[in-house]
């Protein structure tokens, strides 16, 4: 269980300051990114919202928070103005700004609010 978390969350003393000087909501953001408690398809077809957990953008895949920030191709791009890299390793994640994060997911997922 918690796959995606334990992949996503290592500590970091830095990027927690980071964290802590956020807003609420875009701590909220923050965490349900990292946990995967967000309106992902994977998430929402498990609770039952929509019927197919098939990526949105690239089509190949189960549509995870980490899928969208670390591995779809067909985001990649955007993935690169955001981060400045086409592929973002999971563990590799509290090395960027909490902020980027939060502003990537939300572009992607206008829906969010």
């Amino acid at each position: 269980g918690l796959k995606q978390s334990k992949n996503l969350i290592s500590y970091s003393k830095n990027w927690t300051k980071k964290i802590l000087l956020l807003s609420k909501t875009d701590a909220r953001v923050l965490a349900g990114t990292l946990t995967g408690h967000c309106p992902v398809k994977y998430h929402l077809k498990n609770m039952g919202k929509v019927d197919n957990n098939t990526c949105r953008f690239c089509k190949e895949t189960h549509e995870t928070a980490e899928h969208l920030l670390c591995h779809c191709e067909a985001i990649s791009r955007k993935r690169m103005q955001h981060f400045n890299t086409g592929l973002l390793e999971p563990k590799e994640v509290h090395k960027t700004s909490p902020k980027k994060v939060v502003k990537f997911m939300r572009e992607l997922l206008p829906e969010w609010e």
